[in-house]
């Protein structure tokens, strides 16, 4: 389970698209932020188990901010996500930058993000 949780988007409308991760039991507090210095701020007072980033957080300079995270917290892993439209790119610099994984915003799932975390999936019993 993770206890802590950041997530950092910067478009405010988007948050709702994170709503999952409130209702998954493997998450126990979560901070929100708008802002890549606020989620630094946070990290570095917190501690977090997991960072999800907007790789467009901080006009831009939010794969800048994940390489700060992460020397920030060297344990600490961070998910970034990204908008479809966003540079072919920016994936494999988020990973160079230290993310664990990239999700498109479409892509996005409380499951997929936890599990690119190493978080295991949750079992559900089947009904046939």
């Amino acid at each position: 389970m993770r206890s802590m949780l950041i997530v950092c988007e910067e478009y405010k409308f988007l948050l709702s698209s994170y709503s999952g991760l409130r209702q998954d039991a493997r998450v126990g507090r979560i901070e929100v932020t708008t802002s890549g210095d606020e989620a630094l701020t946070l990290a570095t007072s917190y501690h977090p188990d997991l960072v999800v980033f907007d790789a467009t957080a901080g006009y831009g300079f939010g794969l800048a901010t994940v390489r700060r995270l992460r020397d920030a917290n060297p344990g600490i892993d961070i998910v970034v996500t990204m908008g479809d439209r966003c540079p072919a790119d920016v994936a494999s610099r988020a990973m160079e930058s230290g993310a664990v994984g990239v999700l498109t915003r479409k892509s996005f799932s409380a499951d997929a993000c936890l599990r690119l975390a190493g978080e295991p999936e949750i079992t559900r019993p089947r009904y046939d």
